[in-house]
């Protein structure tokens, strides 16, 4: 179904254009002369607030609004495998917001709806030379990955602490009001992110359910029949520290070495049942280092 344009003068075609042929028709090439590939002169595009850039430097884009209208998590199978992680986390800002420095060139496209190189909203957008992932686009909105975002005119300030926790076994544990106690310093700041890395590879940071302890006992277990104990010896190489080391490795693997959250007026901008866990997957207990970091702009 076409849908109306911005302007309200009418439906825009569906696009439907394809990187991977040359011939394009006047209706596959319709998205080109739309935000935010339509190429702006700056002073058509009005005062850039913030530049971003591919890993390579071939795609560069400005914005100008100066926050975004929202943030989400997204752990779709398609973020997975384009991230290498179990989510990605973007920004998100108007198609009219956002302009690329060279147009559509230097793009590659793909459709999770139709899953091909089709253009075709929404698409996954990303730079053809480096592979870096650049967007989500949706219908009215682009999701914004804010690691290629140059922060660097940003008036911030960057706070760094290194904590121990204390030992513990086996499990997975919920540890946000832990965080909160050692870091007062979120409460001062007005909107930024807080960065958790935990310095060690059989143990794991997540974000999940912050209610029911039942949920954090049933991970353990789950994560215990995904990756079982090699008690017969046969499905692992690696067992320099006994028969839990290898699993705990590629728990830690599965379910990743950090978490950022998003500060918004001095609180954590988690969800009503978000929290933070901690996951330790060695039988016996173990200290471990987490490096925290707080990046944003104070009240």
């Amino acid at each position: 179904m076409a849908e109306d344009a911005p302007d309200g003068s009418g439906p825009l075609p569906k696009p439907a254009y394809t990187n991977v042929t040359s011939e394009l028709t006047t209706d596959d090439e319709a998205f080109k002369h739309r935000p935010p590939y339509l190429t702006l002169k700056p002073d058509e595009f009005g005062p850039v607030t913030w530049r971003g850039r591919c890993h390579c430097g071939n795609i560069r884009y400005s914005l100008r609004r100066e926050m975004p209208l929202n943030a989400k998590y997204c752990h779709c199978r398609g973020c997975q495998v384009m991230h290498g992680a179990p989510f990605q986390w973007a920004a998100i800002f108007h198609k009219s917001d956002m302009t690329f420095a060279n147009g559509s060139c230097g793009l590659e496209f793909y459709s999770s709806l139709n899953q091909s190189s089709e253009y075709g909203t929404p698409t996954k957008v990303s730079c053809c030379h480096c592979r870096t992932p650049i967007m989500d686009e949706g219908r009215r909105v682009c999701l914004l990955f804010p690691t290629l975002i140059d922060l660097s005119g940003w008036d911030n300030e960057t706070m760094e602490r290194r904590k121990a926790f204390e030992a513990r076994s086996r499990g997975s544990y919920l540890i946000t009001d832990h965080i909160l106690g050692e870091l007062p310093e979120i409460k001062n700041y007005k909107v930024g992110l807080l960065t958790l890395f935990v310095q060690h590879t059989s143990c794991a940071l997540s974000l999940n359910e912050n209610w029911d302890e039942d949920v954090r006992d049933d991970m353990s277990d789950a994560l215990d029949r995904i990756v079982p104990v090699d008690r017969k010896g046969t499905l692992y190489r690696h067992s320099a520290e006994g028969e839990d080391d290898m699993p705990a490795h590629v728990k830690s693997a599965l379910i990743g070495a950090s978490v950022t959250i998003p500060i918004s007026n001095g609180r954590l901008a988690t969800g009503t049942w978000q929290g933070i866990w901690f996951l330790e997957f060695r039988t016996s207990r173990h200290s471990r280092r987490v490096v925290a970091t707080i990046q944003g702009e104070k009240a």
